[in-house]
């Protein structure tokens, strides 16, 4: 019995020391904090299926616009996006959706502007094998409820993600 009172025993100084947290250095205290990952890295293992496509953009089409990208900043990430947006019938668009959508918003926080251009979701529309199609109007029922209409012309549809 004696053996295991050495070894797991509560009067051993030895577990005592071993037990208690490592004191923080003042330069450990002043290192920055680790970047905030949207999740970009992740797009490639997603997309590895090459299961997926999209026609040519609709010209026609008119110009969506983010009016709230700011907001987005270190709250988004593409599994969150994927998740949001899950239901399309096929994962690797909404990763795609998830993407560009991620893109647009981190274009705009790095020029510090309050609008970005999310027009490359809603003007195609997007294939997969066994002749699957998900439609620019799909898309656009699919997307719309995490949105609100901030205005709408016949030329720019401005759009407010809810965050």
């Amino acid at each position: 019995m004696k053996i295991w009172n050495r070894l797991f025993g509560k009067n051993n100084e030895k577990v005592k020391e071993a037990n208690l947290p490592t004191p923080i250095t003042p330069e450990e205290e002043t290192l920055a904090p680790a970047p905030y990952d949207y999740g970009l890295d992740e797009l490639g293992i997603f997309l590895s299926s090459r299961d997926y496509g999209w026609t040519a953009p609709d010209k026609s089409h008119k110009k969506v616009i983010l009016t709230n990208p700011l907001d987005c900043k270190e709250k988004i990430c593409l599994m969150g996006m994927v998740s949001a947006w899950r239901g399309t019938g096929h994962t690797e668009w909404e990763v795609i959706l998830g993407g560009w959508f991620i893109l647009a918003v981190l274009d705009a926080i790095e020029k510090n502007v309050n609008e970005a251009d999310i027009t490359n979701l809603f003007n195609r529309d997007f294939l997969a094998s066994r002749d699957r199609v998900f439609t620019q109007a799909q898309v656009y029922e699919h997307l719309i409820k995490w949105f609100d209409i901030v205005e709408e012309t016949d030329e720019v549809l401005k759009l407010r993600i809810h965050i």
